[in-house]
């Protein structure tokens, strides 16, 4: 009877162990699963950190190229700024406005109509402002010519210099046109010569012209007169 409890003793031990063993077993089994799984991750985390690190350092690369072409494209920029500032001095040095255009398109036009330029050079060189002039300067007034002003008192002489005029109708408030000329459009001034030699000139008034005639300089000076017309004061000088 001893010899039955001994065995059913040996038996319990041996399940208990082998209990033990299989629980040992799967813990093991646990651990090496938790172990694999943490150094999987681990690679993989690794893994993503260097691609990340790749990826910053080629956006730094970009960054730092992006940079370099501001940078030189700036310095072009401003190079490019002094380049037009230097070449709008040399422009408003060289080419002539105002006055001096209007003074050189008329040297132009002398030395193509055959006047030399050594004949040009001589009475520039000789022109100043006149001295020998009539004391009192002689003021007439005629009409402007509109499209609905044309006739009488429309024209001025001047020692054989007739003047007229041209310019747009006036309308009135309540949009008609009327006969007189709008003082605020520019005219056109005809001064025609004795012979039919004419010179023009266009603007707003007032208006100032010369002319040399011979041994006389004309200066015409043009305001605006009574409703509709223009005063012309014309003042004779010696030439030169």
């Amino acid at each position: 009877m001893s010899l039955g409890l001994h065995e059913r003793r040996a038996r319990r031990r041996r399940k208990f162990w082998l209990a033990v063993a299989k629980w040992t077993f799967a813990l093991l089994m646990i651990l090496a699963a938790g172990g694999y799984a943490y150094y999987a991750g681990e690679n993989l985390a690794r893994r993503e950190v260097d691609r990340l690190e790749d990826e910053i350092q080629v956006l730094q690369d970009e960054r730092t190229r992006l940079e370099e072409e501001r940078a030189l494209l700036e310095e072009q920029i401003r190079t490019a700024v002094t380049r037009a500032k230097e070449w709008e001095s040399q422009y408003r040095r060289d080419v002539p406005t105002g006055e001096m255009q209007t003074f050189l398109g008329l040297v132009d036009k002398k030395m193509q109509s055959g006047l030399s330029a050594e004949r040009l050079a001589f009475l520039i060189e000789q022109a100043s402002e006149p001295t020998d002039c009539v004391d009192d300067p002689d003021t007439k007034r005629f009409l402007v010519r509109t499209p609905l002003q044309k006739g009488a008192n429309d024209s001025v002489s001047f020692d054989g210099i007739t003047i007229t005029a041209s310019g747009e109708s006036a309308v009135n408030d309540n949009g008609q046109v009327e006969a007189w000329f709008d003082i605020d459009k520019p005219l056109t001034l005809a001064f025609t010569q004795l012979g039919g030699e004419a010179n023009t000139k266009s603007g707003l008034l007032p208006l100032h012209h010369a002319l040399i005639v011979q041994d006389k300089e004309y200066r015409f000076t043009l305001t605006a007169g009574p409703r509709g017309f223009v005063l012309v004061t014309g003042q004779r000088c010696a030439y030169p």
